[in-house]
């Protein structure tokens, strides 16, 4: 999450945006416009994006589409999953904007998201996942979401395992230092519910200055309702729209001065992060993943028929955010205890309860010892253990004392 500057939002954004020249095709060339009909120019937003996706050894692609009298080309990139690879998790933006003629310079809507997804892929790049993560940017957003309405039909026909998609429209303006944002979902679905869960604990383990909003309005204006109707599950992350409209919108005037940086970046970082944990990384450069249980052995003394609790403490010694994985071995008294904890942020941590049923004709002296095991979701290796003793008590037996 370090890894998201300020600086490094600022300058990709300019680029997307015509500020100044970028080096795409080997030449120096302004993008002034990255309108689906503009020709030349958002040919050559594409390519700069498939370049830095080709930079970073994410397969970059082309995906062509034609539709409704219209034309254009997405551009994915990809980082395949270690452990789960047909399980695919999508960041997603439209690359193209408005206006659709002279220039559009579009730093809100949306070079504000693709600059959100392209840092993602940047970032990422150096990390391991179980799921396969998917960067993806379309273009045709404003004639109609038709170049995500070809991808999520083609995906879906080919039978793909889409599990979440995150798409980001609009991440830069907020004029009033709210700082809300928004996360449409569509009512009653709790796949779309459990994406944006993931969005807002990583705001709240990461300290964000952000302020998520849940909506349930099934809001179709933007490219994950084209996932929607295929059947996918997907949230639309975006400003505070109801509140707080960019009124540069679609206009020659959505320019870089405009945007929030401070807000944007954080915006970037929690895309970065609900990316990251939707595909459940197993570490990579510079990647510190530990933990620590307390205590580290512990001994209980009770009869037959009862429950007894443990009650232990976890804490991230690491230098990340992770989500913990438990497991248990050797126990052979029914044993219930918590599959998964956290996400807990570096330094902090949780506790972690732990029941433990004596059966009803064990005997005394009778013993279940178990090893709870602690995994890091980070780097997939076990990074503690504590050892749970459970003892059936003696029955005293008394005799009566005669006398002589």
């Amino acid at each position: 999450m370090a890894q998201v500057q300020p600086s490094a939002v600022y300058a990709y954004t300019g680029s997307l945006s015509g500020e100044w020249p970028v080096l795409v095709d080997n030449a120096s060339y302004t993008i002034t416009s990255r309108a689906t009909n503009s020709g030349l120019p958002v040919q050559k937003a594409t390519q700069y994006v498939y370049e830095h996706l080709q930079a970073w050894g994410l397969s970059p692609g082309f995906d062509d589409w034609s539709l409704n009298g219209y034309s254009g080309r997405n551009v994915t990139g990809v980082i395949t999953g270690a452990t789960q690879p047909d399980e695919i998790v999508l960041l997603t933006a439209h690359l193209d904007d408005a206006p659709w003629s002279g220039v559009a310079p579009g730093v809100d809507d949306n070079a504000s998201g693709s600059v959100g997804v392209l840092l993602a892929a940047e970032i990422l790049s150096e990390y391991r996942f179980e799921r396969t993560l998917r960067f993806v940017f379309f273009t045709g957003e404003e004639q109609g979401l038709l170049g995500s309405q070809r991808y999520a039909a083609e995906v879906h026909g080919e039978g793909e395992d889409i599990v979440a998609v995150c798409n980001l429209d609009m991440i830069a303006w907020d004029s009033s230092d709210g700082p809300v944002l928004r996360l449409h979902i569509r009512s009653g679905s709790a796949d779309d519910l459990e994406i944006a869960g993931v969005f807002t604990n990583v705001v709240s383990a990461y300290n964000l200055n952000l302020a998520p909003a849940i909506d349930a309005d099934g809001d179709s204006a933007s490219d994950h309702a084209s996932f929607w109707g295929q059947g996918y599950p997907a949230i639309l992350a975006i400003e505070d729209d109801r509140n707080d409209f960019n009124p540069y919108y679609h206009s020659s005037g959505d320019r870089l001065s405009h945007l929030n940086l401070a807000y944007f970046n954080d915006f970037v970082k929690a895309a970065v992060g609900t990316a990251a944990h939707l595909a459940r990384p197993l570490g990579g450069a510079g990647a510190d993943y530990r933990a620590q249980l307390e205590p580290p052995a512990v001994m209980q003394w009770s009869n037959p028929a009862e429950v007894i609790t443990y009650s232990l403490r976890l804490t991230n010694t690491g230098s990340l955010t992770d989500t913990y994985h438990l497991s248990m071995s050797h126990n052979a008294w029914a044993t219930i205890f918590p599959a998964e904890a956290g996400p807990v942020a570096a330094g902090a941590g949780t506790q972690v309860t732990i029941t433990v049923t004596i059966p009803s004709n064990a005997v005394g002296g009778a013993a279940d010892i178990a090893a709870l095991t602690v995994v890091s979701g980070g780097s997939g290796a076990p990074v503690d253990v504590a050892e749970l003793t459970t003892v059936v008590s003696w029955k005293m037996l008394y005799l009566p004392l005669v006398q002589r």
